[in-house]
């Protein structure tokens, strides 16, 4: 999975309401941390395998599988490239 990809896969975790018209990211992204978007992730991967969704599924999962294997500082550094792009840092 290329970085620019994880990037908007983590985006739209980001994001309060990522299908708004004008999306803001929620105020609490700052404080999400690695635990925190694996969860997320499990939590939209689980809900669009209920709803037999499958756009989105295999490149949640893989957007999933390089968090965990990234370290707690890289993580941190992609959220923050995420809010600086944003100005939200």
């Amino acid at each position: 999975m290329t970085n620019d990809n994880l990037q908007l896969v983590v985006l739209e975790i980001l994001l309060k309401d990522p299908s708004s018209e004008s999306p803001r990211i929620d105020i609490h992204a700052k404080t999400f941390n690695q635990r925190k978007l694996i969860r997320k992730l499990h939590a939209k991967i689980t809900a669009y395998e209920r709803l037999e969704i499958e756009a989105n599924v295999a490149e949640l999962r893989e957007a999933k599988a390089t968090i965990q294997q990234l370290s707690e500082a890289e993580v941190n550094d992609l959220i923050e490239d995420i809010l600086v792009a944003y100005g939200k840092k």
